[in-house]
């Protein structure tokens, strides 16, 4: 996955990056499949991009598509990842008790720990 953010007053055309990527990473393993534009860089307080954020805006782009391929008409209230010391990369999410089975059968198919509380 590759992280963009546009510098201020800049736009990021995806399909141009990514025929850039393409063109330019010549080791198809090393390429991006996915191109994600965010706001801007999480960083920590000496400026230093903040890679345990970044691990979880992907996996709570992966839950989404997980969720939307399954579960189309899907609510889910809530839907955050978050590093946690004892167990690591976890997954919160917030859902209709209707939707709580469903939802966790298709979540804890992903690499990380899921926890799944009512709305």
């Amino acid at each position: 996955m590759l992280f963009v953010s546009p510098s201020p007053g800049a736009a990021i055309d995806i399909a141009a990056l990514g025929r850039f990527v393409k063109e330019r990473v010549l080791e198809p393993p090393a390429r991006p499949r996915v191109i994600e534009i965010i706001p801007e860089m999480p960083v920590t307080p000496v400026g230093k991009i903040f890679k345990p954020r970044l691990r979880e805006i992907a996996a709570e782009r992966a839950a989404r598509e997980v969720i939307a391929s399954a579960l189309p008409d899907a609510e889910v209230v809530e839907l955050r990842a978050l590093t946690d010391p004892d167990r690591g990369l976890l997954l919160r999410a917030r859902a209709p008790l209707a939707l709580h089975q469903a939802l966790r059968a298709e979540l804890e198919k992903l690499p990380l720990a899921v926890a799944i509380t009512l709305a």
